[in-house]
């Protein structure tokens, strides 16, 4: 696993006092939802960059920026380098016509096209966007504002807290299995072994992983019940997340948005800053 998902995964929330940090919760996830819904509506290379500027200037202004920009080039680089090769050939995608680059092999058109390098453009573009947006709405939100927001839309509180619990074990679970791996190298576990012998070391790091992680969920179990959580009662949680003057901006900005992008839609189509482009249409 690489040092940037192990990061995540240990870290999760990002402490901060920036202007996403002090929105809501609803509100970020809301935020991420309607700008990955737009995005894939429209089908608009233009578009799709301008969201991408968007989401990544509020990861840089939310202290987020190197996660991000390390997520994005591990996931969504090598689709756009490698579909760019293969889709943007002459051979890969069946509506190139246009040659960005291209000389003549033996009678043939060798080169890269317009049509399947804005095709996979696009489409790495809008992992980009959704990727970004799901990673500001989660590393600035802490758990506990995720469960009372969970609570506040009356989702069941045994939901809420095994959400919960899933997001505060996978710290644990990766700092475990890290102390398990450098235990097994100091007792003389080969680095340098062959994919077969590398295979049967996992056994060897997830049998002391999953006994462990069973010692813990019944510690917390026996904890839990202890302290009434079945008990029929009304759970309340420490914070009481609220909407702020931030959160109905935010809103507006958005209805404000969606008016101009559905304005878009019926005056120009689903590719609204492309027109004047040989280009690939929706649906082929």
């Amino acid at each position: 696993m690489s040092s940037t998902a192990l990061k995540i995964l240990r870290s999760g929330y990002v402490r901060g006092n920036t202007v996403f940090h002090r929105l809501d919760g609803r509100t970020k996830f809301l935020f991420f939802l309607w700008i990955s819904i737009f995005n894939y509506v429209f089908y608009d290379l233009y578009f799709s960059l301008a969201s991408l500027a968007i989401v990544l200037t509020l990861a840089l202004l939310s202290r987020i920026g190197k996660i991000v920009l390390s997520v994005i080039s591990i996931v969504a680089g090598p689709i756009l380098i490698l579909g760019i090769i293969i889709l943007g050939g002459p051979v890969g995608f069946p509506p190139n016509r246009t040659p960005l680059i291209a000389t003549i092999v033996f009678g043939h058109q060798i080169g890269l096209f317009l049509e399947g390098t804005v095709y996979v453009s696009i489409w790495s573009t809008r992992l980009a966007v959704t990727i970004t947006a799901a990673l500001l709405a989660y590393l600035t939100t802490h758990p506990s504002d995720l469960a009372a927001i969970m609570l506040k839309s009356r989702l069941p509180y045994k939901f809420a807290y095994a959400f919960l619990a899933t997001v505060q074990l996978i710290p644990i679970l990766t700092n475990e299995i890290s102390t398990i791996y450098q235990a097994q190298v100091s007792r003389g576990l080969n680095l340098q072994a062959n994919l077969i012998q590398r295979l049967k070391s996992i056994v060897v790091l997830m049998i002391p992983l999953t006994l462990g992680a069973i010692t813990q969920t019944q510690t917390r179990a026996i904890a839990l019940e202890s302290r009434g959580f079945s008990a029929p009662v009304k759970k309340v949680m420490l914070s009481d997340p609220k909407f702020k003057p931030g959160d109905y901006l935010t809103f507006f900005a958005m209805i404000v948005f969606t008016a101009y992008f559905v304005f878009l839609i019926y005056t120009r189509g689903l590719v609204p800053f492309m027109q004047g482009i040989e280009y690939l249409r929706p649906g082929g």
